[in-house]
């Protein structure tokens, strides 16, 4: 067993060193979303909400950890003080996110114990793990890299500041494409409600057993390419920089409902 810093033991770091772990720990958590996407979907997605190879959710909740819970002896308040803090942060995030976009990020409403989508259960218990293995295995590691480093004075801050300026870059970069895919979104929300009513047309003549001419099949295959194309189109002219996001937060977008149509339109040709 890794033995911990206890407090007093010269756990004492500056606010630089603090900055430096920040841009340390967004990457790993962002390193460990995309490996675990990777495994589960055999795709690679950038998870992070910015364009770098960054999510600072992970870093604010692991300084947190830092601060507040590494060091102590007793490893169901490690357990629980992780859970906590990184509940805490993910609920904060997703809250901020919703009143900057107004749209949910992720959404945990079909997992049980969950408070209004943000946060879980589930999702919390995983965040305690993970804090429990990393204030016994991996945070060590990373003080002692961090501690060699620091003695490298001019390269710590060169790098500081150049992750700095970085960042700052990216956090503008991004805000902006979110803000102009916010304005987006009325036609967006135009393009759903099309959908969801081609949907519903379907479901009718599925329920009702209605029957129709072939003619009237093809022409609601023809209107779900149209509004497929719309959107399409939406994407790739006017918002082809934040289409990232819709590859990263799927509640952002309306490809499930495209999906749901689709396969909608399929059962309504295969019973008639």
């Amino acid at each position: 067993m890794i033995k911990f810093f206890k407090r007093g033991d010269g756990l004492s770091l500056t606010f630089i060193q603090y900055l430096f772990l920040f841009f340390i720990f967004s990457f790993l958590g962002w390193a460990v979303e995309v490996l675990f996407i990777f495994i589960v979907h055999n795709r690679y997605v950038n998870t992070g909400t910015l364009n770098g190879p960054i999510c600072p959710i992970y870093g604010f909740g692991l300084l947190f950890v830092l601060k507040f819970i590494y060091g102590l002896n007793n490893v169901f308040l490690i357990f629980l003080g992780s859970a906590l803090i990184a509940t805490v942060v993910e609920l904060i995030g997703g809250l901020l996110l919703y009143q900057i976009l107004h749209k949910r990020w992720w959404d945990y409403s079909n997992i049980p114990f969950n408070y209004k989508g943000y946060i879980c259960l589930r999702y919390s218990l995983f965040w305690g793990l993970g804090g429990t293995f990393v204030c016994y295995f991996l945070m060590p590691v990373i003080l002692k890299l961090n501690s060699l480093l620091w003695n490298l004075t001019y390269l710590y801050y060169a790098l500081t500041f150049a992750f700095t300026t970085v960042f700052i870059i990216d956090v503008v970069s991004s805000f902006l494409s979110i803000f102009k895919l916010r304005s987006k979104y009325a036609e967006i929300n135009n393009i759903a409600r099309e959908l969801r009513h081609l949907g519903d047309e379907i479901s009718r003549r599925l329920v009702d057993n209605v029957p129709d001419l072939d003619i009237n099949k093809e022409e609601l295959k023809f209107e779900y390419l149209r509004i497929k194309e719309k959107y399409k189109n939406l994407l790739e002219r006017e918002l082809p920089k934040e289409k990232r996001f819709f590859d990263k937060f799927p509640n952002l977008g309306i490809n499930n409902i495209l999906k749901e149509v689709s396969q909608k339109l399929k059962d309504d040709f295969n019973e008639n």
